[in-house]
């Protein structure tokens, strides 16, 4: 679907793990259209997802529907296994983010008999967190792209925004899965890795192989490094579910009970209303409906609301007690001297072409003494921080006025390093040279400030700062790509020069939403 989201669990290179134990092998299994390694055991959706379990735990349910292959062998699985298992407040979180919203994503997996892994792949996708924004704009538990989304039928606009909204974003993905496990002949990895990174990428993969006489499962195609660890992320975590104690994780039970309801409330409502007729609090409310953009419903729909199954009935009830005039606020404006549509619009933090809209305006003229209708949906104060409001760079202090040093007669990297309050291994990272190299007169090095001032933390930006270490043969084009980030972010954030090569163990700083 996209590549450009990596969620906070997998946001790190994953370690090589050395002696790790296998997966489990399943026993059942069924023909797969395409080559396969033999050590792979495959099988498909089958009757063991035609009935409801009946288990008290939703993780139970999970595990019945479990349906996708898993290889033993495979060093990409075992390795994010081993990074998830040394990390379970890591898997404690994603579980606190996934309990509003698994039950009813398992149920509509369900219904449509697919491999019950699939609840698991918002964990991938955005760590279950629904106001996920990358910076390349996918947005939501699902990470839909715009385009993708309104191809899917996720409306966007002002008022709303469907890739966030937690049920039609869920049915749009399922439909956009059971999709690319058609267009891929029931292989349900490949359908997988082309959710990820497009179904054009996938099938060029495809392609090369049978030019080749090549296998097309997806352990044989040569896909984006991303994709390659995508697939591998979702089922090293399918493991973590399906036999926890073997891995020592504990995961926190989860009722196996309809915990959300589905209220169509008619027309437009104000978001407060709304929270105070469900008598909860608004921020609770809006995490469970992050689809609207605003303190209102679109004026036009969706009019569907996600409310705890215990508010449902009284807020029902007190609904239907409520007059039009009480759902919604509007603000009448009286058009002043030197007024515009545009000016009106900032004032009130809303939109020139909606209130030309909804005033019913031929243009964007206004005349003093006309009123203008102002929604009183104002922008939502949301306390889940919408991603789209993070910074794409840090917003870092102000960089030290010397950006660059002149070498003076008999000056070292030692000397310059200790006069600069700089770590000469640093400097020389900065500058490409050995440790020990040796400077000549007038050469020019990249300086780099590490003052506290410079230092961004999660909690003050709501980004997250990574210091990567070099591989070899890893350029700054593919860390880019990796993380999702621009080459020239990458040489400003490290003060490197524009055609800076990289060395083996060379760390770089790279910075990106939390």
């Amino acid at each position: 679907m996209r590549t450009d989201w990596i969620n906070a669990a997998a946001l790190l290179t994953v370690i090589s793990l050395t002696g790790c134990a296998g997966l489990t092998t399943r026993d059942t299994h069924t023909a797969s259209p395409t080559t396969v390694p033999d050590a792979v055991v495959d099988y498909s959706p089958s009757a063991a997802l035609a009935v409801t379990p009946k288990q008290s735990d939703l993780w139970a349910r999970l595990r019945a529907g479990f349906a996708l292959p898993h290889p033993t062998y495979q060093n990409r699985i075992n390795s994010n296994l081993h990074w998830y298992t040394e990390r379970p407040d890591t898997i404690a979180r994603i579980v606190d983010s996934a309990e509003p919203y698994l039950f009813l994503i398992t149920e509509q997996i369900e219904q449509r008999n697919m491999p019950t892994e699939l609840a698991l792949l918002p964990v991938i996708e955005s760590a279950y967190q629904p106001m996920a924004y990358s910076p390349s704009h996918a947005a939501g538990l699902w990470q839909f792209i715009p385009g993708t989304g309104r191809n899917f039928g996720l409306k966007q606009n002002w008022w709303y925004d469907g890739r966030r909204d937690i049920l039609a974003s869920t049915q749009a993905a399922l439909d956009y899965l059971e999709k690319l496990h058609k267009d891929f002949n029931g292989d349900w990895l490949v359908a997988i890795a082309a959710y990820n990174c497009g179904e054009g990428t996938v099938q060029r993969a495809i392609d090369k192989n049978l030019g080749a006489g090549r296998p097309i499962d997806f352990w044989h195609l040569d896909l984006p490094e991303q994709t390659k660890d995508y697939v591998p992320r979702l089922l090293a975590f399918s493991a973590l579910v399906e036999e926890p104690e073997r891995y020592g994780i504990s995961l926190r039970s989860i009722a196996n009970q309809p915990t959300l309801a589905n209220v169509d409330v008619g027309s437009q409502i104000d978001l407060d209303v709304a929270a105070n007729l469900a008598d909860m609090p608004l921020k609770d409310l809006c995490r469970l409906n992050p689809g609207f953009n605003r303190m209102a419903t679109d004026p036009n729909g969706p009019h569907q609301l996600l409310l705890p199954v215990d508010r449902e009935q009284a807020f029902t009830e007190r609904l239907a007690d409520l007059s039009q005039a009480q759902r919604t606020r509007w603000i009448s404006h009286p058009v002043c001297a030197g007024e515009t549509l545009a000016k009106i619009a900032r004032h009130y933090n809303t939109d020139t072409s909606l209130l030309r809209a909804l005033n019913k305006l031929p243009g964007n003229s206004v005349k003093v003494g006309d009123t203008i209708m102002i929604p009183g949906g104002g922008p939502r104060r949301n306390p889940l921080v919408p991603a789209s409001r993070l910074p794409q760079e840090p917003a870092v202090a102000k960089a030290p006025a010397q950006q660059t040093y002149t070498v003076a007669k008999g000056e070292t990297l030692w000397s310059i390093a200790r006069r600069h309050k700089l770590p000469a291994a640093t400097l020389a990272r900065l500058n490409n040279l050995k440790p020990g190299a040796a400077l000549r007169l007038g050469q020019r090095l990249v300086l780099q400030g590490v003052t506290k001032a410079n230092r961004i933390t999660t909690a003050q930006s709501g980004i997250k700062t990574i210091h990567y270490k070099i591989k070899r043969g890893e350029t700054l084009a593919l860390i880019s790509r990796r993380f999702k980030v621009s080459v020239a972010d990458l040489l400003r954030w490290n003060e490197l020069p524009k055609h800076h090569t990289l060395m083996p163990g060379q760390q770089i700083t790279v910075y990106i939403a939390a």
